[in-house]
């Protein structure tokens, strides 16, 4: 089907302008502050906005979402063990057990759309939960997401 075809384009343009925003950031960021405390620290405070936002199921920018994830996995490589992965975790797994209709509305339209699904946690397959011949499938946050609904 070509529509599908076509979406699954797009997501992939989507998913790797991400990943070019990022790098472009994180140099401008190297550029502009060239303490690294200064950098962290303004890291650290997107990074708090963007779990704030999402434990607080509000509307957000999924390109910050992808930055902020790309900032927590520049200190910790597997995206499971990063505090905004947590959060994220534990809210969808709240709306999917016990979340109300604007609970699930925010699930729907933010959280589902967003191109995080399709990025690789970074857990190795002695990590993953299940560690069968296809456990390189399960390194896909999507997998995650299947998880949470099993």
């Amino acid at each position: 089907n070509s529509s599908i075809g076509d979406e699954l384009g797009q997501t992939a343009d989507t998913v790797n302008k991400q990943a070019g925003m990022a790098q472009i950031i994180d140099k401008e960021l190297m550029t502009q502050y060239t303490d690294d405390d200064v950098r962290n620290m303004i890291k650290d405070a997107l990074v708090l906005v963007m779990t704030n936002i999402i434990e607080k199921k509000l509307a957000f920018s999924d390109d910050l979402l992808s930055l902020c994830l790309h900032f927590e996995c520049a200190e910790q490589s597997n995206i499971l063990k990063t505090d905004l992965w947590q959060c994220i975790a534990k809210t969808c797994k709240h709306v999917i057990e016990d979340g109300d209709a604007k609970d699930w509305f925010w699930f729907k339209e933010h959280m589902l759309k967003s191109t995080i699904w399709y990025k690789e946690s970074g857990a190795t397959a002695t990590e993953n939960k299940e560690n069968t011949d296809d456990s390189h499938k399960r390194n896909f946050l999507y997998y995650e997401l299947l998880h949470m609904i099993d």
